[in-house]
């Protein structure tokens, strides 16, 4: 499993990558990272990652050209759009541009791992949940009549 995390600002890099290493077991040696999107391009042809996470604002090369240059040279790529922009249709743009998903910025522990679930499940098999995660109620564990488990 690799990640590209593209994003201009270096504190927003730093809270996705923790958030994959400590909320979603994502290995640091698993995850590389862009400050622009000509370098996102770049590594994104070189890593061959499963997930892109993309910024849609950023200075050089905005989210949307990115996405294009990307979903042109690999169809199948996987990008969830960062975003801090209120403008839905910056967001309708890069999605119908081949995008799959967008995480409102700053990103939720639970929001990342809802969609590692949606677009590589094969990574978040073992991972327990995140603590802003809801949490889902156990079924009660079957007891034969004395009350000991089997």
């Amino acid at each position: 499993m690799k990640i590209l995390v593209i994003d201009d600002a270096t504190v927003m890099r730093v809270v996705i990558k923790t958030i994959l290493k400590q909320s979603c077991g994502i290995w640091p040696e698993n995850i590389v990272e862009a400050s622009n999107g000509r370098d996102g391009i770049t590594l994104y042809k070189k890593e061959r990652p499963d997930i892109v996470f993309l910024d849609i604002k950023m200075p050089d090369q905005d989210g949307l050209s990115v996405v294009q240059a990307l979903i042109k040279h690999d169809p199948q790529a996987v990008i969830i759009m960062v975003t801090a922009s209120p403008q839905r249709n910056d967001v309708r743009t890069c999605i119908s541009a081949g995008a799959k998903d967008y995480i409102l910025k700053p990103p939720s522990p639970a929001r990342m791992r809802k969609a590692l679930m949606t677009f590589a499940p094969y990574v978040m098999k073992n991972t327990p949940p995140a603590a802003d995660e809801p949490q889902k109620k156990a079924k009660p564990d079957a007891k034969d009549i004395d009350g000991t488990r089997f």
